[in-house]
């Protein structure tokens, strides 16, 4: 009992192990899994990005390889803006009143303290090597004129969060925020004005090419243009009503805009009409740079990073693997595994995870279980009842019929033909002939059983919601309750 309660509390806690243990690599998604809001690109190799809960990476390579940090020097909020100066010396602002330095490339970073704000800054921009500005929640604005080493608090006379800023030279500035907020400034930022935007939909993001010409974009598929520094906004069409998240103009030329679910748009013409590229994921795009006519990144949700070297017309995922969120694993051998999740997510490994394939399939259900009895065959539950099994590795999934309409969201199978579902209301089902037809079982619960497992064809367990244990002796022909010791939901079991 004493064994029992330890595998169950370990499985609890499994989450905090893994942050706080060394020895522990992320496999999936590869090379990580956190957000990322902002990046930097010198080269067609080199990338510099940051994101949620303090990370930075960095590659030198195209990609080919990453160092990756987690929570740089104990950051656990956000990093959500950044500039570089040249290769080596650049900038990151995110929490509080909190920036980053690095003079090596991003291989590491000094701590700074900009002003006394304890906002978040979202957004920073550099005029030359001295003068800056940084801008952020509940409209702060903090600047700097000699190079990061002091930064003062500006008045922008606003309390709307502030989402990005672009200079033009030392003296002309305007900066985007909610609520169509648009501020400028002619003097440096020692007075902020505001313009009309001629709109109230959310302001993320905005670029001057020059002290006249400039464009803003943000919420609902927004984006709106000046060509005389700001005093009049014209709406740009952009056939879309999802979100901007980012907008670079490379010249006065040609620019790229991405946002919500892998939106991606470009332009030619500097920014009066915009056409669209295809996107290789549906994840949301926060930022995006080109280094070049040809050269560019895209960094976003889970992770996501893609890269093109032909101008867009065709982006490629750099990172690996799904960041749909993932339920269950199943580990045949030390080399071979899978993983199942979200939106009928599979996962396979044939190398101890140093890639993790995506095994595709029809179905964009819910899959909550996987359990394999050798390298060949297994099942999978999902949602609504279905259970799929492969008797090729994963390489193909059948659907089968099970006649079961809850939710079943515990598997186990002892062998090729024997095996238990586990799911809502306390339900279990076995099967003793692979799958083909299931019998219920009476559980003596109500509550969710969220897994289940056996270690002979007769010694089973299933937990589940308010601590719930079960126990069964004979197969599942009797089931009976035992003491787990907490009220709190089990989601696994093993033994």
């Amino acid at each position: 009992m004493r064994m029992l309660s330890a595998i169950i509390t370990g499985l609890l806690c499994l989450t905090g192990i893994l942050a706080a243990q060394n020895g522990w690599e992320w496999q999936n998604p590869y090379p990580q899994g956190n957000t990322l809001y902002t990046l930097h690109s010198s080269d067609a190799n080199t990338m510099v990005a940051a994101g949620a809960d303090g990370t930075v990476l960095r590659t030198s390579d195209g990609g080919n390889s990453w160092e990756v940090t987690f929570q740089l020097q104990g950051e656990t909020s956000n990093f959500e803006g950044m500039y570089f100066l040249d290769s080596n010396h650049g900038w990151i602002v995110g929490p509080g009143e909190r920036m980053y330095q690095t003079t090596d490339g991003g291989a590491s970073w000094d701590q700074t303290i900009a002003g006394s704000s304890l906002n978040s800054l979202r957004s920073i921009d550099f005029v030359g090597d001295n003068d800056a500005w940084a801008v952020g929640g509940i409209g702060t604005i903090v600047a700097t004129s000699d190079g990061g080493q002091n930064w003062s608090v500006q008045t922008s006379g606003t309390t709307n969060t502030l989402y990005d800023v672009s200079f033009a030279d030392a003296t002309h500035g305007w900066i985007a925020g909610s609520f169509g907020v648009l501020l400028t400034t002619n003097d440096g930022g020692a007075n902020w004005t505001p313009q009309n935007s001629n709109t109230f939909n959310t302001l993320t993001s905005i670029q001057f090419l020059d002290a006249n010409t400039g464009i803003a974009a943000g919420a609902s598929g927004t984006m709106i243009r000046t060509t005389d520094g700001g005093v009049n906004w014209q709406t740009v069409a952009t056939s879309t009503t999802r979100l901007f998240n980012d907008i670079f103009f490379l010249d006065a030329n040609k620019g790229w805009a991405v946002g919500e679910n892998g939106l991606i748009k470009y332009t030619v013409d500097g920014g009066v009409s915009w056409l669209d590229q295809a996107s290789p994921t549906d994840q949301w795009l926060y930022e995006v740079q080109f280094t070049d006519s040809q050269n560019g990144w895209a960094v976003g949700a889970g992770g996501t990073m893609i890269k093109t070297s032909d101008g867009g017309v065709n982006w490629t995922l750099e990172s690996r693997g799904s960041s749909w969120t993932l339920n269950d694993v199943h580990a045949h051998d030390a080399q071979t595994a899978w993983a199942v999740g979200e939106n009928g997510t599979i996962l396979h490994t044939g190398d101890g995870g140093g890639h993790w394939d995506v095994q595709p399939i029809s179905l964009q259900n819910f899959l909550y279980a996987v359990d394999f009895v050798d390298s060949q065959n297994g099942w999978i539950s999902a949602s609504f009842g279905k259970l799929l099994q492969t008797t090729t590795g994963g390489a193909i999934w059948a659907d089968i019929s099970t006649g079961i309409f809850q939710e079943m969201t515990g598997l186990d199978f002892i062998d090729l033909q024997t095996g238990w579902l586990a799911g809502t209301s306390g339900a279990i089902y076995q099967t003793v002939d692979g799958g083909v037809n299931w019998a219920a079982q009476v559980s003596g619960t109500i509550n969710t059983l969220f897994d289940i497992h056996f270690a002979d064809a007769n010694n089973g367990w299933a937990v589940g919601a308010n601590g719930t244990l079960i126990h069964t002796s004979d197969g599942g022909l009797t089931w009976n309750p035992q003491t787990s010791g907490t009220g709190e939901t089990l989601f696994g079991v093993d033994f």
